[in-house]
């Protein structure tokens, strides 16, 4: 410590030399100084007195840095008269920056401080104010009065709407004795304070066994904690409350009923009490619960029928496959000696031309004509197989031009018979050129085959139904005994002996096929001696380009093969 202090001082020396020890100057330094110091030590010692005694005084953190700086001031002279005799010039400069700080940090308080202080009012503002309270004052003791004569007569007021409310709730409960549901009032805290007649009459119960939370004696104990659950939250958020649960009647049986407790409110919005009532939902809470149980029996009869559905599906996979197989051998092993059996016949007949009898002649026709039916019988299966099998990606096509292709494959046909065929401008669809190509020709064809004695007239038209384009294939033929209408579109299935008219059976099923791959049905509507109609619908293509429904105008008619 004493080295500390070697070498705070051993480098300067005393003030009072810069002085030169001048006796009068020393004693006149140190009487102002010490002045000074005294003044700014009595001057803090006033200002804590002072704030001690007035405790209301605003900003009070103020007089205090104020002290504290004044404090620091006069520490500062005492350290000055000390500097005259010992050179403890180090200590001077720290209380110096300290004053220093102490300073600023007090004006920098001070500064936001002056507009609250200016505001603060005066001796003649003071007086102001107090007059002013004077006169409110008087005027509350008026208005107080005044208050007292309403209070009285809003009493006299209350008391006469009291009477009158006793009166209309007596006429309230009146009319709810009258309802045949159950009915009930409550208090605000949920206490049930009225039930009906009709409460009491199901229940078999009495009025003090259910006013209050009595009720809770007729609800299904497995029931009940939900039910004041719901009550319970409904009262906390004062919402109105609806549930179903079953009660118990005098009989001791359960029933259901539905109720519906409202929240009601005073002229003020406060709220005042509940009412609630009770509607026997029995009946349709049992019959609900018998269509639920036959919704559920349905519902197992058809996953039944879903997995009847799946065998047959899986079955019909196998019969696909065995189809598919079919159509192999068919289109190898059986054209193959269909085709020697044809040539062959074809031959002899023409080398034994002249050297057999008729009898002879007739059976190698009849040979080679089976033989021509039975490769016809082969393409005709081969194309029903492969409908599925074989068919193209179902793409956005022109119907009109399958059309024109299926008339182009018929143009001797129609040619030779002079059939007349008009055809509507028709829209483009998802689907497989080729196989829309086969089911018009199936179609055309059918129509000029079974001609009526008149010459053949078909119209080929197109409307929009919906989400579907239906198409209609119309003729003036022979027609059909709707009771035929499902049996045509079975394979090998036929109205009419081959002798009468020719083919295999199977042009309409592949039609049928072709529709069904293409996500459509097909049908006909045909009487007997007026024709026949055949449709199909197709899927409208998604973001199709068709502007309305019905039918457009027709295109040239085609007749006798020319446009």
């Amino acid at each position: 410590m004493a080295d500390f202090w070697a070498r705070m001082t051993s480098d300067f020396m005393p003030h009072g030399f810069c002085l030169r020890w001048d006796g009068p100057l020393l004693a006149v330094f140190i009487a102002g100084n010490a002045g000074i110091a005294l003044a700014y030590f009595l001057i803090p010692v006033a200002l804590r007195i002072f704030i001690g005694k007035r405790r209301d005084l605003p900003y009070v953190y103020m007089f205090r840095m104020f002290i504290v700086f004044i404090l620091s001031c006069g520490i500062t002279h005492i350290i000055k008269i000390w500097t005259l005799y010992q050179p403890v010039y180090w200590i001077e400069a720290g209380a110096d920056l300290w004053t220093a700080l102490v300073s600023l940090a007090t004006s920098a308080m001070l500064v936001p401080l002056i507009p609250k202080a200016l505001s603060l009012r005066g001796p003649k503002e003071l007086e102001d104010v107090n007059r002013q309270l004077v006169e409110a004052n008087q005027k509350l003791q008026q208005s107080e009065e005044l208050l007292q004569s309403k209070v009285e007569e809003r009493t006299r007021d209350l008391d006469r709407a009291l009477v009158e409310a006793r009166l209309s709730e007596e006429q309230f409960r009146s009319l709810f004795d009258l309802m045949p549901q159950l009915s009930w009032t409550a208090k605000a805290d949920g206490q049930i304070d009225f039930f009906n007649t009709e409460t009491y009459e199901y229940t078999g119960k009495t009025p003090e066994e259910m006013l209050g939370w009595g009720w809770g004696t007729v609800h299904d104990p497995a029931v009940l904690p939900e039910v004041v659950t719901k009550w319970q939250h409904a009262l906390a958020t004062v919402t109105p409350f609806e549930m179903e649960f079953p009660l118990r009647g005098k009989d001791g049986e359960y029933r259901w009923f539905i109720a519906r407790i409202k929240p009601m409110r005073d002229a003020d919005g406060h709220l005042s009490r509940w009412v609630g009532i009770g509607t026997n939902i029995d009946e349709q809470k049992r019959g609900a619960e018998l269509l639920e149980k036959r919704v559920r029996d349905r519902t197992a009869e058809l996953q039944e029928l879903n997995e009847k559905l799946s065998e047959n599906e899986s079955k019909l996979a196998v019969s696909n496959n065995d189809l598919q197989q079919f159509a192999y051998v068919a289109s190898h092993d059986l054209q193959e000696p269909l085709r020697t059996i044809k040539s062959f016949s074809e031959l002899l007949t023409t080398s034994t031309e002249g050297k057999l009898d008729c009898d002879s002649q007739t059976y190698l026709h009849v040979i080679v004509d089976s033989v021509g039916r039975m490769q016809q019988l082969v393409r005709d299966l081969l194309n029903y197989a492969r409908v599925d099998s074989q068919g193209m990606p179902l793409v956005r096509t022109d119907i009109n031009e399958a059309f024109a292709d299926a008339v182009l494959s018929l143009d001797t046909a129609i040619k030779e018979t002079e059939a007349e065929i008009t055809v509507e401008e028709m829209p483009e669809v998802l689907g497989d050129k080729t196989q829309l190509a086969i089911l018009f020709q199936n179609l055309l064809a059918n129509a000029i085959k079974f001609r009526g004695p008149h010459q053949p007239k078909i119209h080929v038209g197109v409307k929009q139904a919906g989400s579907q384009w239906q198409f209609t294939v119309t003729d003036n033929g022979i027609g059909l005994n709707m009771e035929y209408a499902e049996r045509i579109f079975i394979v090998f299935q036929r109205l009419h002996t081959r002798t009468k008219y020719s083919g295999t059976g199977i042009g309409l099923a592949v039609c049928k096929r072709i529709v069904e791959r293409h996500g459509g049905i097909i049908g006909v509507e045909s009487e007997e001696g007026n024709g026949s109609r055949f449709w199909f619908k197709l899927p409208v293509p998604p973001e199709s380009d068709a502007e309305s429904e019905g039918e457009s105008d027709r295109s040239p008619a085609i007749k006798g093969g020319a446009v």
